[in-house]
């Protein structure tokens, strides 16, 4: 420990967890620059005696801080913000296309949960592991991150800071989470000991929250809400953060999503179309963007007086493969969307949520697609290699020869 009272974790391969041990030097590199992470977390919380993750309302620029969950409430419109969170997603995403580097990324952040122990200073304890918590989180990789917190509360490790952080989470991002989700975050708070001052108050919180939203959800799907449409649009989301797609998206489907399940006026504003066209536009630009990573292929420049939309349908429909009945759908609805009489159609809060219902379907068939395609890419990269290899060893045979 230093005299200032920081902590350094010097990084040393051969005593970590065996899963880590042997691995090439990539993978060393993305361990150590993940590790200098957790250091950076550990020495903000031991200098400032706060963590970097606080939930922020971003117009006044109030800060919630992360500790003393039932002392400061939870304002309805704060977002979470993290700096440590936000660098271990970067170090991910810019590994993205090595499947198994992934996997060993996921992997190290569950030996955190499952194994790393708080650190104490000057009577003060510091448990980096809920860092790790979060990042699966944000990751959408909740589902391993709850499999390792009930690994962690059965070996009887602290994890008083994690039911803050649900708590929070839970009250902004509910309806991001599945029934099943849900169900397992209530059987962790329930059967962890959480037996008196705060940390049982916040657990019986997030039950109470829990227990409205299954409720919710189920007078959802008793006034005949279509879940299929829900699940899709579930998938939807985690392929727009899987190719890295502009977040503007989920969040516009979210807003939407609000309204029409809200009380509010049947009448549907100017602005909200037009944030509905412009949220299709954006989808098309980033699977296009997309596509031109994977294949290298330019798009043509809009002509004078030529929609700027038409060059990226044009490309859409070459590199996708598209069908002509499937681009005549996809014509059909961006013409609903644009049209006069697409204004009066969606102007009306039921037509408005079959639209959303189309656009839901029609993300999910376009991503699909754009996951084929970089699957496809894979194949016929790996045929290359394998055929070079062929030839190779044809040469070495006719050299012996």
């Amino acid at each position: 420990m230093s005299s200032g009272g920081l902590i350094t974790l010097i990084l040393n391969i051969d005593s970590l967890h065996p899963t880590y041990k042997n691995m090439d030097s990539q993978f060393n590199d993305t361990l150590e620059k993940m590790e200098l992470v957790f250091n950076h977390e550990l020495n903000t919380r031991m200098r400032t005696k706060v963590s970097t993750y606080c939930w922020v309302l971003r117009d006044v620029g109030y800060r919630v801080s992360s500790f003393n969950p039932l002392i400061e409430p939870m304002p309805e419109k704060a977002h979470f913000e993290c700096e440590t969170v936000e660098t271990l997603k970067k170090i991910f995403y810019s590994i993205e296309n090595n499947t198994s580097l992934k996997s060993e990324f996921i992997k190290f952040l569950k030996n955190k949960i499952e194994n790393e122990k708080p650190v104490f200073d000057s009577g003060t304890m510091w448990d980096l592991s809920d860092l790790a918590f979060m990042t699966l989180t944000y990751l959408n990789e909740i589902d391993a991150g709850m499999d390792s917190l009930f690994i962690r509360s059965k070996k009887g490790i602290n994890t008083f800071g994690y039911i803050a952080f649900l708590q929070r989470f839970i009250h902004n991002n509910y309806h991001l989470l599945s029934e099943k989700q849900h169900k397992r975050i209530r059987k962790f708070v329930t059967e962890t000991n959480f037996s008196s001052g705060w940390p049982y108050d916040v657990a019986q919180e997030i039950k109470t929250m829990i227990d409205k939203a299954l409720f919710d959800n189920l007078n959802k799907s008793l006034e005949g809400i279509n879940f299929e449409i829900n699940q899709d649009q579930q998938k939807v989301k985690e392929k727009i953060q899987y190719f890295g797609l502009d977040k503007d998206i989920v969040k516009a489907l979210n807003q939407i999503d609000e309204f029409i399940y809200s009380d509010t006026s049947n009448v549907i504003s100017a602005g909200m179309i037009g944030n509905f066209r412009e949220m299709h536009a954006i989808l098309i630009k980033g699977i296009n963007t997309k596509i031109k990573e994977k294949t290298k292929e330019d798009m043509r420049k809009a002509k004078q007086g030529e929609s700027e939309m038409k060059p990226q349908r044009e490309y859409l429909l070459k590199q996708l493969k598209l069908s002509s009945s499937e681009d005549d759908f996809i014509d059909s609805f961006i013409n609903l969307l644009h049209q006069e009489g697409g204004h009066s159609f969606m102007s009306e809060k039921e037509y408005f949520r079959l639209a959303r219902n189309i656009f839901i379907e029609e993300a999910y068939f376009l991503l699909t697609k754009l996951e084929k395609l970089y699957k496809e890419n894979k194949i016929k990269i790996s045929k290359q290699t394998s055929r070079l290899s062929c030839e190779l060893v044809e040469c070495r045979e006719l050299e012996k020869s």
